[in-house]
């Protein structure tokens, strides 16, 4: 099944799309930067795209998006992107 797309604008004049997989209960936001991207596992349930020039983020996925919904969202403070990929580097193996 194809997830349902909705390309919108924001409240900070970003544009940005965002759809749902019902399948893998995934909900996806994307800003439209154009920009290639890396996705960071911050935690169980929320994944970070970050620009792979710029370090700024590029958007977020929720998973397992319907158990969570009408729940406030807590999670660490991410708008640090510099120490996202600092704690995600330190997690590559290189062969």
């Amino acid at each position: 099944m194809t997830p349902a797309h909705h390309s919108t604008h924001g409240v900070m004049n970003v544009d940005f799309s965002e759809s749902y997989d019902h399948e893998s209960d995934i909900y996806y936001v994307t800003f439209k930067t154009g920009e290639p991207s890396m996705v960071f596992e911050t935690d169980d349930d929320l994944l970070l795209e970050v620009g792979l020039f710029t370090h700024t983020p590029t958007g977020f996925r929720i998973l397992n998006f319907s158990k969570r919904q009408g729940e406030s969202y807590s999670h660490t403070d991410y708008s640090d992107t510099e120490s996202i990929l600092r704690r995600q580097e330190s997690l590559i193996v290189v062969f």
